[in-house]
């Protein structure tokens, strides 16, 4: 708010400003003494300074009042904020929204989260006919190095680790996305085109494109259970079967993952991106299974992260809702909780993977050495 200042008194437009028969003669001035003169002088006021501690030192600019502060109240109502941060916030409802999100998402995980799968931004729009969109946005790719543990499984009983590479492809498409075999399958497919394009409009020559093996990557168990399209349940019975078993924590872990993908939501809050003006009507994956650090699979994801580079693509989750319908609120919150647990559990079993291939490596590393000098002595 402005603060209207009172207008000065004698100055411009006052009505006690004063008439030339008011002004004292110029030489009887001159006959005051200096100090006499300056004691006649009007005293000025202390200028008014506020507290430095009451200086905004930035200003929100926002639209859809009414909104915004309708949902500052449904943060409130449903535990995920407090009066307290409304006082920090000095009622800004934009600093006050920030705020309790940062702690929400806090609270649920987004640290270990972005370890894994780095950044991770969540977003509150404006939108069309006083509703407001939720949306988040996923930059980075995680990396899922999938060979050792898949083969641990597979060696432990027959068909665990297909089925575990399997369940976990299906499920990451359905919630954070993945980039798999599927994905490296269909972007070789096009390069393969590309490359006959070009080599038809040069007449038959032309450079020779260099296209990723990905036979050769593919461990053989997963390519026998993809030729002979085992599907999803299943793979579940085979997980289920095994779920206490050697490998139970990481079978549990991809199963309440699968679980947490299955559950019920709204689909009418979920935003279309073709609506949206999306480049690329595809989000940037959360994760990249590949078999190793550097195969075929990683080849054909670089490839594409040129594409995702120059365009706009959409977010993993976009929501638009109206605050002042609680049902459609209670739901949104819901959706964000489901998919913080799917992104907290996924990768919290990236750690799990890494931290056992970690061991395995050293345990490895100490057998050849141990061998390396039997042999010296044997010699």
């Amino acid at each position: 708010m402005r603060n209207k200042s009172a207008p000065v008194q004698g100055g411009r437009g006052s009505s006690r400003s004063k008439s030339a028969a008011d002004v004292p003669d110029v030489a009887a001035t001159a006959t005051i003494s200096p100090a006499t003169r300056v004691g006649l002088l009007a005293p000025g006021g202390p200028a008014v300074l506020p507290p430095l501690d009451e200086v905004q030192s930035r200003y929100s600019f926002y639209t859809g009042k009414k909104a915004l502060f309708k949902l500052c109240q449904n943060l409130v109502e449903e535990g995920l904020a407090t009066t307290r941060s409304w006082e920090k916030s000095k009622a800004d409802p934009l600093a006050f929204i920030d705020e309790s999100l940062r702690r929400w998402c806090f609270l649920h995980g987004l640290s270990r989260v972005e370890a894994e799968f780095s950044e991770f931004s969540f977003a509150i729009r404006d939108a069309d006919d006083h509703q407001l969109r939720i949306s988040v946005q996923h930059w980075h790719l995680g990396h899922f190095v999938c060979r050792a543990p898949l083969t641990a499984l597979e060696e432990h009983v027959s068909g665990l680790g297909a089925a575990f590479y399997q369940l976990l492809a299906y499920t990451l498409v359905r919630s954070l996305g993945s980039w798999d075999l599927d994905d490296a399958a269909a972007s070789v497919e096009q390069m393969r085109e590309w490359a006959s394009e070009s080599r038809e409009e040069v007449g038959g020559a032309g450079d020779e494109f260099e296209i990723p093996d990905l036979d050769d990557c593919t461990p053989t168990f997963i390519a026998e259970a993809r030729k002979n399209h085992v599907s999803i349940r299943h793979s579940l019975r085979i997980l289920r079967a095994h779920s206490k078993g050697r490998f139970g924590v990481w079978i549990k872990s991809l199963l309440r993952m699968y679980a947490l993908s299955c559950i019920p939501i709204d689909k009418r809050l979920k935003q279309d991106p073709e609506e949206e003006g999306y480049d690329y009507l595809r989000p940037v994956p959360a994760a990249v299974l590949s078999f190793d650090e550097q195969d075929a699979v990683v080849a054909t994801v670089d490839e594409e992260l040129e594409n995702w580079s120059q365009c706009s693509s959409p977010p993993l989750l976009n929501l638009k809702f109206d605050p002042f319908q609680p049902q459609e609120m209670r739901e949104v919150w819901r959706i964000l909780r489901i998919n913080f647990e799917i992104a907290l559990e996924t990768a919290s079993l990236a750690e799990k993977w890494r931290l056992w291939t970690e061991v395995e490596e050293k345990k490895n590393e100490h057998r050849h050495r141990n061998r390396g000098k039997l042999s010296g002595r044997a010699a």
